[in-house]
């Protein structure tokens, strides 16, 4: 439903009541006006609105005359929840290996901001997709992932009687070295 036309100065825009359809007239506007804010509900979502959409303890702070007998509990705005999303939920998928070792993820972390008393900045992860059992090397650079893979598989082969059947990284180049 159209009420009028706007008109946009300094960045804001103006409604021009004298300009609306013969259909809504000023008094019918005026109706329309005072309907909005005729609940206190409604008046603290207009100012959740027009304010950007700040959480509800913000605008407590802000208008404490609203909220008397109001919890800010009971106000739920779903633009300001997705709008503090990051990202999207990934499906579940329960889609283990049945083996152990069949699968195995890794990671290299990238340098801890602070060394560790021992001079470690750098780590990586080697993830059972079966069982997620998690193995963790330290690193004290970060090329020193060409001795630690061989060593794992090694381990693995040694201890368990198993080759590893799939082996999947995020992409890191590490893994691709000369030596490996």
């Amino acid at each position: 439903m159209m009420i009028g036309r706007a008109e946009e100065r300094d960045g804001l825009y103006y409604l021009n009541v004298l300009e609306t359809p013969d259909i809504i007239n000023k008094q019918k506007l005026t109706l329309l006006f005072e309907h909005l804010q005729s609940t206190t509900e409604d008046l603290i979502r207009l100012h959740h609105y027009r304010l950007g959409h700040p959480s509800f303890t913000t605008l407590v702070v802000i208008f404490p005359f609203l909220f008397k007998g109001f919890e800010n509990k009971h106000f739920v705005c779903e633009i300001y929840e997705l709008a503090k999303h990051k990202r999207s939920v990934f499906p579940l998928i329960n889609k283990r290996s049945l083996v152990p070792f069949e699968f195995i993820h890794s990671d290299i972390w990238d340098p801890a901001p602070i060394r560790s008393l021992s001079g470690v900045r750098w780590f990586v992860t080697f993830i059972d997709d079966c069982t997620r059992v998690t193995w963790l090397f330290l690193l004290k650079s970060k090329s020193e992932v060409s001795i630690v893979l061989p060593t794992f598989l090694s381990m693995i082969k040694t201890q368990f009687s198993v080759q590893i059947k799939r082996f999947c990284s995020n992409n890191a180049r590490d893994y691709f070295n000369h030596t490996l």
